[in-house]
């Protein structure tokens, strides 16, 4: 269950689609706790996937209030790290012509304009196709060194079973080991 984000060193919150649902209250909380000047034990990486750019805008004055409080106090080193990655997956062929294009004025507007161009968020770039989790997890491990890390996923079946695979090959690299909890709600 999502109460056992504040028990690892390190949550992943992974949803998909409408999967976001039960992570949307640990990012409140988040952002209450920045608000009122109290902390919250693990760093929070928190990953979302969808097929249609427009959801993004569902939970955007969320996201931006929590980016723009996380970067500020990050740099003050008052708080763990709060990471948001958005995956538009309906962009899927990453080496397509058009989909180059597209990632390239995302990132040009993240330059230029400091947010990001389908969420308007600060400090959260979209990116295009599906997350690789046995990267991101073996990231996590090596950023992460003998610690634990707890990876929470929700959406279809088969985004949860990826995740899960990705898991259980890369728990124990560089004595980081990942929980693997699937949420319904």
């Amino acid at each position: 269950s999502t109460q056992s984000t504040w028990e690892y060193d390190v949550s992943v919150l992974a949803g998909a689609g409408i999967g976001i649902t039960p992570y949307v209250s640990t990012l409140s909380n988040c952002r209450r706790s920045m608000i009122s000047g109290r902390s919250w034990k693990p760093d929070i990486i928190f990953v979302w996937t969808t097929r249609d750019y427009s959801s993004a805008r569902w939970f955007a004055q969320l996201f931006q209030d929590v980016a723009i409080k996380s970067i500020q106090q990050t740099n003050e080193n008052e708080y763990p790290k709060l990471s948001l990655n958005y995956y538009f997956t309906g962009a899927t062929n990453r080496t397509d012509f058009r989909n180059i294009l597209l990632r390239v004025a995302f990132e040009e507007h993240m330059k230029v304009v400091g947010c990001d161009a389908v969420t308007g968020v600060s400090g959260m770039l979209t990116l295009l196709g599906r997350p690789n989790f046995e990267n991101l997890l073996l990231d996590l491990a090596h950023q992460y060194p003998n610690k634990k890390i707890g990876i929470f996923a929700c959406g279809a079946s088969n985004f949860c079973s990826s995740i899960r695979n990705a898991v259980l090959y890369t728990s124990g690299t560089n004595m980081t080991y990942f929980y693997f909890h699937k949420e319904v709600f």
